[in-house]
Formats: structure tokens, sequence, C-alpha cells
């Protein structure tokens, strides 16, 4: 921070929102002309990539330097220097408020949204998000406790759209549809990803001794739509497509099968914590459960209805805002 003489107090620092490490992204300058107590929503920004620690001091002739960390990727590596001056802040600011779309459950654990994904239609239901394969994800961030699944059942259901792409078929890069948690060989995750290789969907946990997976019975990737769920049931873990049998294969129990992390975490729609793969397709109606559905339960959503028992997240994707 810096007070301006006789100016506005500045503040430079990355603006994404979210609780964990990795969030610190677009390092930015706001101004508040309140000594602090309240701060603009727009800002010059320095950086979209990510930034760690920053400081600033007042250069003379009225100008403010600026130094930084950041690096390829990461927030640390390198320490850079920009200046500006008072004038050059307010032509340079822009909204900083991130834009989300709604979870419509009482807990309200709306999306953030990066990139530039577009709504569109899925026939016989609503609205559905359009993933580019670029840069465009959801995030849920600063997530409660409601979404810390841990060695119970859970259910996750969603409608999906996409085709292999030909890089993707030849880099043999997964697409990550759904990702929730941790990455890494011993760090708690949930995830539905799209194999190229086989044009089918798998889903996978972790609850930190290795990944249990389970494969769809045959291809998704013809560009229509399919309806998903990812579940735990007792000791299995389940992957349904469109109603049909489930692949399941045995999941540990009781602490050994604690998927819950253990501090601030995020849910990633589109893409994987490390933001190096990206989904190109279409996702609608994201639904996480606190329990395992039932056939019925699947049937209904399949059918447009709602089933609200035990659900933490529902994200119809009807607007952004």
């Amino acid at each position: 921070m810096l007070q301006l003489p006789g100016g506005p107090l500045l503040l430079s620092a990355p603006s994404r929102p979210g609780a964990e490490s990795s969030d610190r992204w677009t390092l930015a300058v706001r101004t508040s002309r309140d000594e602090g107590r309240t701060w603009s929503k727009e800002g010059a920004v320095v950086l979209r990539e990510r930034a760690g620690y920053s400081d600033m001091a007042a250069l003379p002739g009225g100008r403010v330097g600026l130094v930084y960390e950041t690096a390829n990727g990461t927030p640390h590596g390198y320490v850079k220097f920009t200046a500006f001056g008072p004038h050059e802040l307010q032509a340079a600011a822009e909204d900083l408020t991130p834009r989300r779309t709604s979870d419509t459950t009482p807990y309200r654990n709306h999306a953030v949204v990066h990139g530039n994904p577009r709504l569109g239609n899925r026939p016989g239901g609503g609205r559905s998000m359009r993933f580019d394969g670029k840069d465009d994800f959801l995030r849920l961030t600063d997530c409660p406790d409601e979404l810390r699944v841990g060695a119970g059942d859970f259910a996750i259901a969603t409608w999906v759209k996409y085709k292999t792409r030909g890089q993707d078929r030849e880099s043999g890069t997964r697409q990550p549809l759904v990702w929730a948690y941790g990455q890494g060989p011993t760090a708690p995750q949930i995830r539905i990803e799209a194999d190229p290789a086989t044009g089918r969907l798998e889903g996978t946990v972790n609850s930190g001794t290795g990944p249990v997976s389970v494969t769809s019975r045959s291809r998704t990737d013809d560009d229509t739509w399919h309806h998903v769920v990812l579940q735990r049931s007792g000791d299995r873990l389940e992957l349904s497509v469109d109603g049909t049998p489930p692949t399941t294969t045995a999941t540990p129990t009781g602490p050994a099968g604690d998927l819950r992390p253990t501090g601030p975490f995020t849910i990633h729609l589109g893409t994987q914590p490390d933001y190096k793969a990206f989904y190109a397709g279409a996702l609608d109606d994201v639904r996480v459960y606190g329990r395992a559905l039932s056939r019925n339960d699947m049937a209904r959503l399949r059918d447009g209805n709602d089933v609200t028992d035990q659900e933490r997240v529902h994200l119809p994707f009807d607007r952004i805002w």
C-alpha cells in the first residue's frame, strides 16, 4: 500500500478471488479515497499472469515505482519493475469484478467465470455453457465445508457434449470436465476427464493413496448430449452414462477413502488445477450431492426434473452476471 501525498491510497495485489495460494493471478493497482474503508471496483492491471508479493514507492516527479514477483507459470522466480503516474492509473482502469454464474441451491456457491465461455442451448433442456478448449473455465472458490467430501457417498451429475480434437488425440492430452480439490499422486481429488485415446469418459477418485478409476462403457465423443453421473455408493465407485448400467470398481472406505482436503480448496470446471489442459465442449446442469443417487433419481434428472435432497451445488447456466 502507498499513500500518495494529497491523493488516493493505492493497493497493489493479485485481484483474482480465492483463498488458495494458486489464486494469486492478475496483479492490479486499486485506489481508495476514504483511507482504505472502501476500494474501487476498477483497477489498473499490471500483469494478467500469476504474481506474488509486490511493493510500491513514490519516485521523484510524482511517479510511482512498483516491484513485483512473477515467473513463467508461477508467482515467484523473478522480480520485475514498472513505473506509472496517477493519470496512467485512471486511463488504464478496468472493472475487476469477477463474472459469475449462479448456483441455485441455498448454499449459493456461485461459480467464477474465466475466459469467455458462451451460453448456448441444449435441446429439450435449458441453457448450457460452451468452452473453447483454450482458456475458458469455471471455478467454485473459497468452497465451504458442505463441499468437502469425506469418506461417505457423493454424486456429481452433469450433461456433456464434446468431440475429441485432433491435437488432443495426437498428444494424448485428456480434457478435464470436472476436477475437485487438488492434483498429484498424494492429493485428495475427484475428477471426470475425456480420454482422447478411447473417446470415453473416465471418473477418478484419490484419497491420497493412489487413484481409483472407472471408464464409461461406450464412446461419448460423438458431439451429442450425454447425461453423466460419477458417484461413490458404499464401497463402489460408479460411472453411469445415459442411464445405462454403470461401470463400477471397488473404492476404499473409512479413513482410507477420505477425500476431504485439509485446507482451502477449489472445484474447477473445464480445466485442471495446473491449467495445462482445457475442455473443448459443453456442460449443462452441473450438480453435486452429498449422497449417492438412485436409478430413479438419475432418471428424474435426465427427464429435466429437480432432485434436491442433499444437493450441494446446482449450476443450470441460465446466465452469466
